[in-house]
Formats: C-alpha cells, structure tokens, sequence
C-alpha cells in the first residue's frame, strides 16, 4: 500500500515531525511504502510533494492567520482568500495523490 501523509511540515525534531518518521517506519517494515506532502521537509525526507502555501510561515497563510486571530468576525473577503487557498491547495494534494499512486492519507496536524 502507498500512504501518503500529510503536514505543514515534516522538518526537524517537532513532535508531528518525529511521530511521522515512527509511524513510516512501522509501515515499511510491514511492507507499505511511504510519502510526505507537506509545505516544508528534512533534505532527508521520504519522496514526496512540496507545497510551501502548507506551510504556516507561508505570507498568505501567515496574513489569513493574524486576521482571524485578530478579528473575531472576519471580513467576507478574508472567507474568500481562504476558500481560494483551500482549492489551491486541494489541488496540489489532488496531484500528490496522482503521482504517488496514495491508497491512504494520513493528515498530521494539518
């Protein structure tokens, strides 16, 4: 089987990142082969997809963020950067899910 996990990161000695490589290593050694997309990875990552608007330091990401955070009642357009993030963003693990052949996404954190 071809799993596929997904993360805004999977970089580091954060705790997503390290129960991420304990979870892909008991996969493989029961055979499963292992993918990550994420919006950042380890120079020694598992193959994967790279989609840095993932990524919680991305501008985008960062701006949506401090606004709803900021403001209880967000702007109409605000729903609408966001709406356009989320189909950029599917489409991206769409394409993830293509290549890699997944049969099973596992989301971390995400």
């Amino acid at each position: 089987m071809n799993i596929g996990f997904i993360s805004t990161r999977l970089a580091g000695v954060d705790g997503v990142s390290l129960e991420t490589a304990k979870m892909v290593k008991v996969f493989e050694e029961m055979g499963h082969r292992c993918f990550y997309c994420a919006g950042e990875f380890d120079e020694s990552a598992k193959p994967g997809w790279l989609v840095p608007s993932m990524h919680f330091y991305d501008p985008v990401a960062k701006t949506i963020h401090d606004e709803v955070f900021r403001n209880p009642t967000p702007s109409p357009d605000t729903f609408k950067r966001i709406y356009l993030v989320a189909d950029t963003i599917r489409q991206q693990i769409q394409g993830f899910i293509d290549e890699f052949k997944i049969d099973l996404i596992i989301p971390q954190n995400a």
